[in-house]
Formats: C-alpha cells, structure tokens, sequence
C-alpha cells in the first residue's frame, strides 16, 4: 500500500464512522461504522426470490480495511456494516484441511512465509493474519469449517475456490455444516458448475464474456447468480433477469474509488449484487435505493 492509499484509507474511515454510527474493535482504538443489520441470511430471502427487487452489497472477503482479511473478525465486522453477504477465499494445506486464504503463499497476509500447498495445518494454525492499518489487531487464520460454523444462520455466503481440484472437499464441508441454503460457490467451469448443482449446491457462475454467459444459462438448474465485468453488465443483464438468475458485479479498485457516482450506475445497468471494499459506502447507498 502506498503512502497515498493509506491516506485515503484514513480519510474514508473518518468520514464513515462520522456518516454512521460506530462500534469499538476490540483490543484496539478504531471503531467501525455500524450500519442497518442485514436480514439477508439465506438465499431464498432474496437472491432466489423473484419477488425481491433489492440490489445487495457484498463484504469482499469480509473486510480487508477493518479487520485483516478473510477473518472471523473481518466476517463479523462486515456484518455490522450492514453488509447482505461475505466472500471468502478457500485453499487446502497439504494435510488436507481447507483454510481461508486469497493468496497461493502466506507470504503477504501473514506472519508466515511460503506456499500454503506444501505447509500443513500445524505448521499454519500458529500463523496470524495482519490487518492493512496499524492500531486493528491480527487474527488466527480459520479453516472453512470454522468459518461456516462461525456464519451459520446469519448470511449469504460467495465461496471462491482457489483450485478446482477442491470443489468435491468443499461441497462436502458445506453439506456436513447444513448450509447449502446460505451458500453459494464461485466457478468458472462448467463440469465444476454440473457438479455443484448436482450436490444441491448454489453456482455463482463467473462468466468473461457474453458467450461465458449464454452457457452458464443454459445450465440445469440455472445458476443463482453470475459474476460479470462492469463493462460487460449492461450488455448481457436482461439476458441473466429473463433466465432468472442474478447479476453480480465487483466494485473493487477504481470503482470503489469512484464510490457512489459508480454505484449509482451499476444498479441503473442491472447489478443485483456488488462486490465491495468500502462497505461503509455502499451500504447506506444501497438502503436508499432498495427503498
């Protein structure tokens, strides 16, 4: 992060927590903006429901400017923002186990260092996540069971699977955790999308092109959603609404930046469901819009 980027950060945190209400971070001096509570908790609640015309904000990887990313912490802040779903990222350790984890190496996040494939579950567990400003603390890095556990019953999840050869573990963890009617998986495949929907698992279909996009609709059960490019969203929306699925698009980067002017025109191209960083931002715009 650039000494620009960490000034801009401060000023959005000032500005949020003076626009909204405010909660302390525990074992630190910053508070988060605390906005409506969510009652976005499962998929039928709105994204499968016809009858919802809401356009939801979505926690990228929970929070990476309040808590270290893909943290319980950065889970539970994103939802006191107001946030109507969180995404995480899920990678295996060589043992096995599936984590919560972006990047291919610990190196970036983390105290630790090195590929997370060739580390174990001990060799990580003892590894801390750093946040992206000084004052918020570190935090454990939690496995995806430990994760959905922490979830379960309170939002609408976008799982991104980092390897598609995780697919089959990661089904499987969310079966045994009964939160198939919370979740919703990242895919780019078509085999891994078959596979998804055949287990009773919500496809969030990432799609890069238009042709992308008529073959995640053809799929059966159509996906709950697919994830298109700002630039493609306006050119493929009516598409994805006339089929019955929902349109996901990121804000993140100059977006975000740009700030409500940019989601103004993402709701007015079609966006059901925005990814974000500035959550502090999106979230009271979107409460006027849904209203």
């Amino acid at each position: 992060m650039t000494p620009f980027d960490r000034r801009l950060c401060f000023v959005l945190i000032a500005a949020a927590v003076i626009l909204q209400g405010c909660a302390s971070i525990p074992g630190s001096d910053w508070t988060i903006p605390v906005g409506p509570r969510s009652d976005n908790h499962t998929l039928d609640d709105c994204i499968r429901n016809s009858a919802c015309t809401k356009t939801l904000s979505v926690g990228h990887r929970g929070t990476i400017t309040w808590a270290p990313e893909n943290t319980k912490a950065a889970f539970d802040a994103a939802l006191r923002m107001g946030a109507d779903a969180v995404e995480m990222d899920v990678r295996s350790t060589s043992d096995g186990v599936l984590i919560l984890m972006h990047d291919a190496t610990l190196d970036r996040t983390t105290n630790c260092r090195g590929p997370v494939a060739e580390k174990t579950w001990g060799e990580i567990k003892g590894c801390r996540v750093r946040p992206i400003l000084p004052g918020i603390p570190s935090d454990k890095i939690p496995t995806f069971h430990d994760a959905l556990e922490a979830l379960k019953g309170k939002t609408v999840i976008d799982v991104d699977v980092k390897s598609p050869i995780l697919i089959e573990k990661v089904v499987t963890a969310i079966r045994a955790a009964n939160m198939h009617h919370q979740v919703m998986v990242l895919t780019e495949t078509i085999e891994a999308a078959k596979f998804l929907a055949n287990n009773g698992i919500a496809v969030l279909a990432l799609a890069k092109n238009a042709n992308a996009v008529s073959a995640a609709l053809a799929l059966s059960p159509k996906p709950v959603a697919v994830e298109v490019d700002i630039n493609l969203l306006p050119l493929v929306q009516n598409q994805v609404h006339q089929a019955g699925s929902r349109v996901f698009v990121d804000a993140l980067g100059a977006c975000d930046l740009i700030g409500v002017p940019c989601y103004k025109r993402l709701v007015g191209s079609g966006a059901d469901l925005i990814q974000t960083d500035r959550l502090p931002d999106l979230v009271p715009f979107l409460a006027k819009v849904n209203k």
